[in-house]
């Protein structure tokens, strides 16, 4: 059985948006939360969930394998991106994507692919406030 995926990523100085999708399922059902900080109009999460297209969750799912055929590893450095795979409860971290970092290798490059896949499901979110 397929195990959901998790992505974290973080962008923006001010206002500073943050995604943290706690599934990504095998059917490309999501569902988290965004954050958006702002030192105009302060701090405020909401939650998010909706449906990629079939063809966006194939992509995913092959960037997905792409990053881990090329051996992504975790880097120990301060990170803006997350990608892991399981449950909140058990993931395996497959891959943190380096904070201030410019996508110049092939696995950068694909973390920020995954990044491009979800950014229209995320953007309707991120200009709600509660």
């Amino acid at each position: 059985m397929q195990k959901p995926y998790i992505l974290k990523w973080r962008y923006g100085s001010d206002p500073r948006y943050s995604w943290f999708l706690r599934g990504i399922g095998p059917s490309g059902s999501f569902y988290g939360e965004v954050t958006v900080s702002s030192s105009l109009q302060g701090t405020w999460q909401v939650t998010v969930e909706g449906q990629l297209s079939k063809e966006d969750y194939d992509c995913f799912r092959e960037t997905v394998v792409r990053m881990q055929r090329i051996g992504a590893v975790p880097s120990s450095e301060p990170w803006a991106g997350l990608l892991a795979e399981g449950n909140m409860s058990d993931a395996d971290i497959i891959y943190r994507y380096p904070i201030a970092r410019q996508a110049s290798t092939e696995v950068e490059i694909a973390f920020m692919a995954l990044v491009g896949i979800l950014k229209p499901y995320m953007e309707e979110f991120c200009d709600k406030r509660p």
